[in-house]
């Protein structure tokens, strides 16, 4: 019979993402047999001169499928550089201040095995880029028989 450790005894580790190429959405990857709470993360979107408004996009998939995320509520137009950053017990609504834009994030938001998280962008250009990017997860290993 497996295990889990219990939720109030999750270590909690720094992830620092590897960036995608300019053009490429970023995918946070769990190894086999974890399973990770997002805590809270941030990453930088740089758009090109291409002009068109963009949108930062959260996706979670089972390994083909989109089974749920969300589409932020700001648009970030062309020549700009915006922080996210998002954290877990925020509910208030998305947030821009100058360059930083506040997300909220839910409790929940666990990856298991085999699935990930999403960052992309719609209309992203080739030239758009994710970079600087650092999450806070909560890890929870489970041992099979």
């Amino acid at each position: 019979m497996g295990w889990t450790i219990p939720i109030d005894r999750c270590p909690q580790i720094p992830f620092i993402g590897a960036n995608p190429g300019a053009g490429n959405a970023y995918n946070l990857i769990p190894p086999t047999q974890a399973v990770y709470r997002v805590v809270g993360g941030r990453f930088i979107l740089t758009t090109s001169v291409a002009v068109a408004n963009r949108a930062v996009r959260f996706d979670y998939f089972d390994g083909a499928n989109a089974y749920g995320g969300f589409v932020c509520g700001v648009a970030q137009a062309a020549s700009l550089a915006y922080e996210y950053i998002f954290m877990m017990g925020y509910t208030g609504a998305g947030s821009l201040q100058g360059t930083i834009m506040t997300l909220p994030w839910a409790d929940n938001i666990w990856i298991d095995p085999f699935h990930y998280l999403r960052i992309s962008v719609v209309n992203m250009q080739a030239a758009d880029a994710i970079t600087g990017i650092l999450f806070t997860l909560e890890q929870s290993v489970s041992e099979l028989p």
